[in-house]
């Protein structure tokens, strides 16, 4: 299936339904069909083929092969250059279940993992938003793609991180005259900050990460992972000890209740990395059980 199939086609805010520990939760999900409502039908699945029933039990999982390296350029990176485990998330500041994570997870998994210098968080931008967003059909957050400027914006001034809090902590209030507000109380330079938002380096820079998450869409699809949708992850590891096999039978798990939420991944070119793939506005304790199972 092409990527532009696996991305462009509707976008839309999907609820999943209880089906046990943290993957209840709510995230936006790229549909995969042409149905556009989004509704349960009378088995209690969706349109977009998001119940579950996949094909989990078609057989071992095998592993995708994904660029792995080359995921971090470029992007805005928190905890120590060191760790080795490497958590990549797509998002969106004006996604409700990005805020989601956002509120319940991203803090506990800072403090336990990043902020400990187990882990490196990397943060790119996936908007929502047709204004930057070629992939997208319709529009569904018609604030994401200024907000992710603000974000890399207040980045090149180094208040990436500032910037993102404030954007997710005030997600009901997103405006260019509130960007420019948070940018000043952040003691950013203003005529910078300005220039910035306009530059098409800026929007290109987001197309960039946009296009990371088109072809990790793409390179994932055998698994029939959904990912495309907003929070979305990916975890990097190094080879260490048996930690290889303990994240493949973490994965496996977990897609016994959900397959469409995760993934497991080979580095195309270094046979020293590996990946779990995440979708969604996962609990901690999910994060947990992938991140324990790679520990070296």
């Amino acid at each position: 299936m092409p990527a532009s199939v696996i991305i462009a086609t509707l976008i839309l805010s999907a609820t999943i339904f209880m089906v046990g520990g943290d993957i209840s939760k709510q995230i936006s999900l790229v549909k995969l069909t042409g149905s556009t409502d989004g509704s349960p039908n009378n088995n209690g699945n969706n349109n977009g083929n998001t119940d579950g029933t996949g094909n989990g039990d078609d057989g071992p999982l095998v592993p995708a092969k994904l660029d792995l390296a080359n995921l971090s350029a470029g992007s805005a990176v928190s905890g120590s250059a060191g760790a080795k485990v490497t958590i990549i998330e797509f998002s969106d500041f004006q996604c409700p279940f990005c805020k989601n994570f956002y509120s319940n997870g991203y803090a506990q998994i800072k403090a336990d993992y990043i902020d400990s210098g187990k882990a490196k968080i990397v943060f790119k931008n996936m908007p929502l938003d047709n204004t930057c967003n070629e992939n997208m059909g319709g529009q569904l957050h018609p604030e994401a793609c200024n907000a992710a400027k603000a974000a890399v914006c207040a980045g090149t001034q180094g208040k990436f991180w500032e910037m993102h809090d404030k954007l997710f902590e005030n997600q009901s209030s997103l405006s260019s005259a509130n960007y420019s507000k948070w940018a000043g109380e952040l003691g950013l330079n203003a005529a910078t900050f300005s220039a910035c938002m306009s530059s098409n380096d800026t929007t290109d820079d987001i197309k960039g990460d946009i296009s990371d998450a088109t072809a990790i869409a793409q390179g994932i699809a055998a698994q029939q992972v959904q990912f495309g949708g907003t929070p979305s992850f990916i975890i990097v590891f190094e080879k260490s000890g048996d930690n290889y096999n303990k994240v493949r039978a973490a994965i496996e798990q977990l897609r016994q209740v959900r397959p469409d939420f995760f993934g497991f991944a080979e580095d195309k070119a270094d046979s020293a990395k590996f990946a779990a793939v995440v979708v969604g506005a996962q609990g901690y304790s999910t994060f947990k059980q992938v991140l324990d199972a790679g520990a070296a």
